[in-house]
């Protein structure tokens, strides 16, 4: 394709709009550096310092660290749950996932049920579960008002074993 003759290539792009991200990525950018960067290279730099004099020791506290039978069978349970139950929960999930894919995929009604059953727990919040479990399990509520009118002595169910 030729120009036409007179016409100038629009620049698409200036300086300003390049910046103009650099504006939008600084804020986070500037929160990973002072919550995670800033404290986690501080940790590093104390990991090879005394704990009181704060001089100098080189590797001493990764040997003493390496070297504590606790760090090591904390170390060993961590590697061994990696190694076997991680595989294992992710293949779980997945056979569970195309075995609810298959059964739902059929018939809308059962997949929108389901859907709704299992996204309406995630939206309540946590504080109104708390409320709700307390005016059904305290001692002055719901359940023992049915228990008291069966004639069933009523039970603080908040403050036993079983919560």
């Amino acid at each position: 394709m030729k120009r036409r003759a007179g016409r100038k290539k629009k620049k698409r792009y200036g300086r300003k709009w390049q910046t103009a991200g650099l504006y939008f990525v600084f804020p986070g950018f500037a929160g990973v550096l002072v919550f995670y960067l800033i404290p986690f290279l501080d940790v590093v730099k104390r990991s090879f310092m005394t704990a009181l004099g704060n001089r100098f020791c080189g590797l001493a506290n990764y040997r003493t660290v390496f070297a504590n039978t606790a760090f090591r069978l904390a170390a060993g349970n961590t590697i061994r749950f990696l190694a076997v139950c991680m595989p294992l929960l992710l293949f779980l999930s997945f056979a569970a996932a195309l075995g609810l894919r298959e059964v739902f995929s059929q018939d809308g009604v059962r997949y929108a049920l389901f859907k709704s059953a299992y996204l309406v727990p995630l939206s309540v919040p946590a504080a109104s579960v708390v409320l709700l479990w307390r005016l059904v399990f305290d001692g002055h509520g719901f359940l023992n008002g049915v228990l008291t009118a069966m004639g069933y002595p009523g039970t603080d169910w908040m403050n036993t074993e079983s919560a």
